[in-house]
């Protein structure tokens, strides 16, 4: 984005700007955004609809720009932090300052772990895992699973291990002083 933004010319609203929710996943992940309480951030729907969340009257320190905004919260809502950062690659979201929107959320991370937040909602923000662990549970742990999951995650093969080792091929992760 070429906008600027301007740390001083927007505040985060005293009284919150509730406005109706589009679906489940977006209530799940907007109810987790207005528990951060630290500095501004600001969300433009593609409609031109806007939301603030932080510390009412903070300045705005990060803004979003949602291109797709019910994609977007699908994927915060399946896949947490990592699906906002496959959405941010994907280009459902976007802002002229990504820096600040990844400070904004380190400065908040703490909320998200005080009595504010329960296990419920934070595993509701990350469905996938609560998926995943069901679908682990159901998976015999067999030679042949074992097998297959060393050749899906680890046999890449020599090709991918030459962009980066020398000629030896030789990996080491000893640690020298």
């Amino acid at each position: 984005m070429n906008a600027s933004l301007d740390l001083h010319s927007e505040l985060v609203p005293r009284e919150s700007t509730r406005q109706p929710t589009q679906g489940f996943p977006e209530r799940m992940v907007v109810r987790l955004l207005e528990k951060m309480p630290v500095g501004g951030l600001k969300m433009e729907y593609p409609d031109g609809r806007v939301r603030h969340f932080g510390k009412p009257g903070a300045p705005v320190t990060a803004r979003v720009f949602l291109r797709d905004d019910a994609e977007f919260f699908k994927r915060c809502a399946w896949y947490g932090n990592i699906g906002m950062g496959e959405a941010y690659t994907d280009g459902l979201w976007d802002t002229d300052d990504i820096s600040g929107v990844i400070s904004w959320f380190i400065m908040n991370v703490n909320a998200l772990q005080g009595p504010s937040v329960s296990s419920a909602e934070l595993a509701g923000v990350n469905l996938l895992k609560v998926v995943n662990w069901f679908r682990h549970l159901r998976r015999e742990n067999t030679v042949e699973t074992s097998r297959r999951n060393i050749a899906e995650h680890y046999d890449l093969g020599n090709n991918f291990y030459q962009l980066w080792l020398d000629p030896t091929m030789t990996y080491s992760s000893a640690r020298f002083e």
